[in-house]
């Protein structure tokens, strides 16, 4: 998900953006870009601790772990995204109706 998230990073901004209200456009994007920079932190060091304490990289098992913990990260901001999603009434699909 992050690899594909980098290459789109101008239309998920905008996106963000414009799926704010108005009011809070500001803090929405503050919020994304937070997060954004805090997981790209993470990222690498919960791999690197995760590759080190199975047994390093010279080990299958250190790096096992370390996807492992790179697709437990991706599942969890899955679910996340996934929950964030505005529900909409059943039989209603795509832009609603003005």
């Amino acid at each position: 998900m992050q690899a594909t998230s980098i290459g789109d990073v101008g239309a998920l901004t905008s996106g963000a953006v414009e799926a704010a209200d108005a009011a809070r456009r500001g803090a929405a994007l503050a919020v994304y870009a937070f997060t954004g920079y805090v997981t790209a932190f993470a990222g690498p060091v919960v791999a690197g601790v995760a590759l080190d304490w199975f047994g390093g990289a010279g080990r299958s098992e250190g790096w096992s772990a370390a996807f492992a913990a790179i697709a437990l990260g991706s599942a969890v901001a899955a679910c996340a995204v996934a929950a964030a999603r505005p529900h909409h009434e059943p039989g209603v699909i795509g832009m609603e109706q003005q």
